[in-house]
């Protein structure tokens, strides 16, 4: 089924004037059970919950992707977002308002998300076109859809469909999305990613650390940085194997969860050799 701004739709498969969405199964973080609808605001911008996992903590990381969002297109000239992991779809709706982006596709795994990830966003570019011309007010401004994270990366890149920025908000130690996010994203363009996994993170874990971000972590009072650093380590790992080089722009740690959070800059170029350590 397919939804078209402005009209009624049922909680299914969305596509905004005449994009297609896609149903399939993905890796998020889980979907709770259906509850009323909850009217929030973030920063003040509305939305609204749903069924969806909200995290109000969880904001400040979200303001710090928002404002480099908004100076990537202050710098290019354009902003492309694909959020993979959209849940309730603030940042969706955040990236399109607040960071003025030409473009959101809003993405997640659970079906019962796509109404109101719908709603959101078609109350967002409402409010957003608001102040521009009648031209560019017609222009597509979002999509969503339910379909696999991997599958929905990967087909971007073999469509050379490729984004400004991709936010990847994992849950635990998911590294599956790493490679396809790098493969999706534009050169030059910037990759935010997540962790969850404080187990690994302060070394009580070392053997699901090395298998997902290719260090061995033992125990230590500075958990929180180690957590920052060896999801960097892995990021930069993987690009190192597609011949790409990882500049970290910046991170943040939030003790609730926990959640450790990096913007990663994506270029083209060699691994450089003589940047290496070990923590």
């Amino acid at each position: 089924m397919s939804f078209l701004a402005g009209h009624s739709h049922p909680a299914m498969v969305v596509q905004c004037r005449g994009i297609g969405g896609f149903s399939s199964m993905a890796l998020s973080a889980p979907c709770l059970s259906p509850v009323r609808m909850l009217a929030q605001e973030e920063r003040g911008v509305p939305f609204q919950v749903g069924p969806a996992f909200y995290r109000r903590q969880s904001s400040l990381a979200r303001d710090l992707g928002i404002l480099l969002a908004a100076l990537h297109r202050q710098q290019t000239g354009q902003l492309r977002v694909l959020d993979v992991m959209s849940g309730c779809g603030v940042r969706s709706v955040r990236y399109l308002l607040q960071a003025r982006a030409d473009f959101v596709w809003a993405n997640d795994a659970c079906n019962e998300l796509m109404e109101i990830l719908a709603l959101n966003l078609s109350q967002a570019q409402k409010a957003a076109t608001e102040d521009f011309e009648a031209r560019e007010a017609e222009l597509e401004r979002w999509r969503i859809s339910g379909e696999d994270a991997n599958k929905l990366l990967l087909g971007c890149a073999v469509r050379r469909e490729y984004y400004d920025l991709i936010d990847v908000d994992s849950f635990g130690s998911d590294t599956l999305c790493l490679g396809p996010a790098l493969a999706a994203v534009k050169h030059g363009g910037l990759v935010y990613l997540t962790s969850t996994d404080g187990f690994s993170a302060g070394g009580h874990r070392p053997h699901n650390a090395l298998a997902s971000y290719g260090g061995f972590v033992n125990p230590t009072p500075y958990a929180n940085e180690i957590g920052l650093r060896m999801l960097i380590g892995g990021a930069v790992r993987e690009a190192a194997t597609r011949n790409m080089k990882i500049v970290p722009v910046f991170s943040n740690y939030s003790y609730h969860g926990p959640v450790f959070r990096t913007m990663l800059r994506v270029e083209p170029g060699k691994w450089l050799r003589n940047r290496q350590g070990i923590a």
